[in-house]
């Protein structure tokens, strides 16, 4: 049964089912705690969870005047408040949610004045319960323009908590790649793809989402840790209007004007560390190990949380094995510990062969890196030349494009907004734990290219590594 809570001057309808570390869920605009059926039903263990009506939606009125974006944060805030959750941390990061790179689009003043049901219906229907309060159209233009002219997105990398992106493969409207751009800010965050799902994934495909969702839960180390998962659609636009962030504390879900998101303070088993590193550059935490060690400087903090996506610009891959050294994983102070799938996995993330333990590797990589005069490349130039072609000022990664003809094997290429290996006559899917699907390269076609352009020119030149393999060896259709 759910009852009124009182938030500042506005009484909001809340349900709460289970019991443990509170949950909190946070849809967006005409989000109802309907809408959180499936995860009510199928979270519930282990958690207590809490959903309320949004304002202006359901039995949560919506008071006189603008909207704002900063007001809809209080809201969350409020009811973790008035529940007696504890809310301190939770208002913080609440009140960096509503994120959105600013883009020209045309004002949302041109849509037709829909309900929200129907801006998300788009040429199929949605279940029943979803929206089963109307909410006018006024209410929902009042949403659209706070949220318009909202935007947070430079404190994005401000966000400490261990953070999921999770995106429908298929979503129009919170599009992957907006959602990647949303988990390039963020320090550490994790980025997934629900492949061929559109926007609604919580309710088209409950029981995959929730799946993500306890996985991912179950992969944040230590105790009483504060995790944020961002549902799908971490990133979005507004008739045109790119990236809005979903996370933390935000509202939102129904027209993708917001972000619906998840904040628990959950006990979790230990699992593995957040230093196994994609094609994309992104720490994600995995059973798999690899077989290319690294570092990319200090990323976690005293208790082994990862804080930030690098710390300087000399990122190296490594044997795994050298002279007998040992280390003990994430201790203070001390470089963090990384992991690759392969060499090709490193080269696209940006790093380079280490010049002390593959020496023989890194000289052979200095002669053959591009615009190099008679003396031979050293180092730190090679590293400040990769951190300009990686990252941008603002820390975003930095990608290329190039006819997929002419791409070299052991490149990364971007397709559904996924990586795959470049190698002969196929792309191969990366996962973590090795290669899982081929398709025929295309001809002809162009794609955007992850690996750093100096790296693809060495590569072209014929560079192949000694010390570690260059390909997992699944990628010849071993086992992973």
């Amino acid at each position: 049964m759910g009852e009124h809570v009182r938030a500042g001057r506005l009484d909001i309808w809340t349900e709460r089912v289970g019991d443990g570390p509170d949950v909190l869920l946070i849809g967006g605009l005409g989000d109802t705690v309907e809408s959180w059926q499936f995860q009510l039903e199928g979270l519930a263990e282990g958690c207590q969870h809490t959903a309320f009506d949004n304002r202006g939606a359901g039995r949560t009125g919506c008071p006189r005047g603008p909207c704002r974006s900063e007001a809809m944060a209080d809201d969350a805030a409020g009811v973790l408040r008035a529940l007696e959750i504890p809310s301190a941390p939770g208002r913080r990061l609440l009140r960096r949610e509503h994120h959105r790179p600013r883009a020209r689009a045309p004002s949302p003043r041109a849509r037709p004045q829909l309900g929200p049901a129907e801006h998300l219906a788009g040429p199929g229907p949605l279940p029943a319960h979803a929206f089963p309060h109307k909410q006018s159209a006024r209410d929902v233009q009042r949403f659209l323009d706070a949220l318009v002219e909202h935007d947070t997105s430079d404190r994005l990398n401000a966000i400490a908590a261990p953070t999921l992106v999770l995106a429908g493969g298929r979503d129009l409207s919170c599009r992957p790649e907006l959602c990647r751009a949303v988990a390039d800010r963020i320090p550490g965050a994790r980025f997934e793809i629900l492949e061929g799902e559109a926007h609604q994934t919580f309710q088209e495909v409950p029981d995959q989402r929730n799946a993500r969702v306890d996985a991912s839960w179950r992969e944040v180390e230590g105790h009483d840790r504060l995790f944020t998962l961002r549902l799908a659609g971490s990133a979005e636009r507004v008739d045109g209007a790119r990236a809005c962030d979903k996370g933390h504390g935000t509202a939102c879900g129904s027209t993708g004007v917001l972000g619906a998101a998840v904040t628990c303070l959950r006990d979790s088993p230990a699992m593995p560390h957040q230093n196994r590193v994609t094609p994309v550059g992104d720490l994600i935490a995995h059973a798999a190990r690899g077989l290319v060690f690294g570092n990319r400087g200090c990323l976690h903090d005293p208790q082994g949380r990862i804080r930030r996506h690098h710390a300087g610009r000399a990122w190296i891959a490594c044997r795994l094995r050298f002279k007998d050294r040992r280390r003990a994983l994430m201790q203070p102070g001390r470089y963090t510990e990384l992991f690759f799938l392969d060499d090709a996995t490193a080269l696209a993330a940006g790093h380079r062969p280490c010049a002390e333990c593959r020496r023989e590797d890194f000289d052979a990589f200095a002669e053959l890196w591009p615009g190099r005069r008679e003396a031979r490349v050293r180092a730190p130039e090679m590293d400040a030349q990769l951190h300009a072609q990686r990252l941008t000022d603002d820390g975003r990664r930095r990608w290329h494009e190039a006819v997929v003809d002419e791409v070299p094997d052991g490149t990364f290429v971007m397709r559904d907004a996924a990586p795959w290996l470049v190698d002969g006559d196929a792309l191969r899917h990366w996962t973590a734990a090795g290669y899982t699907a081929a398709v025929s390269r295309p001809t002809g076609e162009r794609v955007v290219v992850v690996t750093p352009p100096s790296v693809v020119a060495v590569l072209e030149r014929g560079w192949r590594p000694s010390a570690v393999p260059l390909m997992h060896p699944s990628a010849n259709g071993h086992d992973a």
